[in-house]
Formats: C-alpha cells, sequence, structure tokens
C-alpha cells in the first residue's frame, strides 16, 4: 500500500495535544490543564472520516488498585504524584508556591517522557485497528474550575508512517536549573 503522508506540527499548534499516526491507528497524547489533574475524567471525541463523532472518557489519575497491579508505580509513587498534581491548599509563601508550581510542572512533564505516567495520568489514548489512509480528528476536554474547557485538538492519518531521522549532533548539558538538550536538524 502506499505510505500516507507524514506531518509533524509542533504541539504548541495543536493546543496541547498530539495525535501521531502509526501503521494501524493513532496515538493520542495531551497535556494536564495548568499542570493538574482535572475534576474528574478527559473527555475524548473523535471524529471518524464520514463524520460520525464518539466520545469516550478517559479516567485521571489511573485508579490506583489498577495503577499497581499493572505495574506502572508503587504505591508511594502514586500518592506522591497523585498528591501533588491534585487539589492543594492555598499557601501564602511565595517561595512555596514557586516549589510546589515546579514541581507540578515537573511531574506534569514526566508524563511525556514516561509513557506509564501518560497512563497514570489519563493523558494518553491510542487507537488501533482503523483502516490504512483514513484521518481521524481527535479533540479532548476536561473539567477545569466547574466548567468544561478543551485542551486542543488535532488530526492524523493512518498508515504506513516513517520514523523521524536519527538527530545529528546530540548534546546535552546539566545544571541545578535542570537539562538543556541540543540537536542539528537534518
Amino acid at each position: 500500500p502506499e505510505k500516507a503522508p507524514r506531518t509533524v506540527r509542533p504541539l504548541q499548534d495543536a493546543g496541547g495535544l498530539f495525535a501521531v499516526a502509526t501503521e494501524t491507528g493513532v496515538l493520542v497524547r495531551w497535556t494536564l490543564p495548568d499542570n493538574r489533574l482535572p475534576a474528574g475524567p478527559f473527555t475524548v471525541e473523535r471524529t471518524a472520516p464520514d463524520g460520525t463523532v464518539d466520545r469516550f472518557e478517559v479516567p485521571t489519575p489511573l485508579p490506583r488498585e489498577v495503577a499497581l497491579a499493572e505495574g506502572i508505580v508503587d504505591g508511594e509513587t502514586y500518592d506522591e504524584v497523585v498528591g501533588i498534581l491534585g487539589p492543594l491548599p492555598p499557601v501564602d509563601d511565595p517561595e512555596e508556591r514557586d516549589a510546589r508550581e515546579m514541581n507540578r510542572a515537573m511531574l506534569a512533564l514526566g508524563s511525556f517522557v514516561r509513557p506509564g505516567w501518560a497512563r497514570l495520568l489519563g493523558t494518553i489514548h491510542v487507537d488501533e485497528d482503523l483502516p490504512v489512509g483514513s484521518t481521524w480528528r481527535y479533540r479532548v476536554l476536561a473539567t477545569v474550575d466547574g466548567r468544561e474547557v478543551e485542551i486542543g485538538s488535532d488530526e492524523a492519518t493512518v498508515g504506513d508512517v516513517e520514523p523521524p531521522p536519527i538527530p545529528a549532533g546530540l548534546v546535552g548539558e546539566a545544571d541545578e536549573s535542570g537539562i538543556r538538550l541540543g540537536w542539528e536538524l537534518p
């Protein structure tokens, strides 16, 4: 079969969500709203090529017993992650507030490099066994401060995709502020 064209859009262009075609389906990932767990599950809307819209829920966080049974994290890590990203009492100390926000940002970012954490936080969905060449559109919603907000939307065309080229000139630097990676564009 003919290969589907591969398009890569920067995450910020997709509004906090990206859909990536696989050979037989679509992988959808999204960010936490404001680096916090929403009040209730995420709602994923999937629009098929014929315009049919399906809505389904992705729990956030994954129930503790499921996360432990599947070996995603241990109980202590589960409690720590959910505790930091969940509702917290207000604090007056600006340093404590900044430290809390930094912890939230680092944990939310961790879900992009640890697929198990994305499942734990409910920020991943995989559609499989879709027809090659078909284009699917995804939109994710969450309840934040009592109202439904859109996390983002994107689309992908299922097909035999090529992996991105291996980066050349990969370099890394670490200091007290974090890790920076760099590479040459192909």
